[in-house]
């Protein structure tokens, strides 16, 4: 339940961040077909085609989209760490800080992954941007809901339980 609530969520922050800077999610999936579009279906680029490009070491939306969906991603895949600190018991009832080597296991990934998105060389080879407020805010509604799924996963654990 989780993993197919992970893809969605990644792939969403995907889309909605083109979504956000006013390229329809029906223009995006026809994104192949890009020389054929009307100028209109792309606002603020100067080719329709050049909104799908990834540019290596240059900003473009295809990094600021790819690194909103891989932030998200990491970000749920952390959270999902965190939440796992117990199998059964609510987050409420054992806090992740109960065990300090997890938060120390997740501080290690979070900062590499601030570091590839945020020093210009790593970011170049990584093809990724720095990300802007908005980006952060899509990131947290994208990936916030997953420890709401969790608990709720463990809620249900707890009720079918028969120990």
């Amino acid at each position: 339940v989780t993993g197919s609530y992970v893809g969605f969520a990644t792939v969403g922050a995907f889309v909605h961040y083109y979504w956000r800077i006013g390229v329809m999610p029906d223009t995006l999936r026809r994104w192949l077909r890009c020389s054929e579009f009307d100028p209109a279906l792309t606002p603020g680029f100067s080719t329709p085609c050049v909104a799908f490009e990834a540019i290596k070491g240059h900003p473009s939306a295809k990094g600021a989209a790819s690194t909103v969906a891989l932030t998200t991603l990491v970000s749920m895949e952390m959270l999902r760490a965190l939440c796992s600190v117990s199998e059964r018991e609510s987050l409420l009832r054992k806090p992740p800080w109960a065990n300090r080597f997890l938060i120390l296991g997740i501080a290690f990934p979070i900062l590499l992954h601030l570091a590839v998105i945020y020093y210009p060389p790593l970011a170049s080879i990584f093809g990724l941007v720095p990300l802007t407020q908005a980006d952060w805010r899509a990131i947290a509604i994208f990936a916030l809901p997953l420890v709401l799924l969790e608990e709720i996963l463990k809620l249900v654990a707890r009720i079918f339980s028969h120990d």
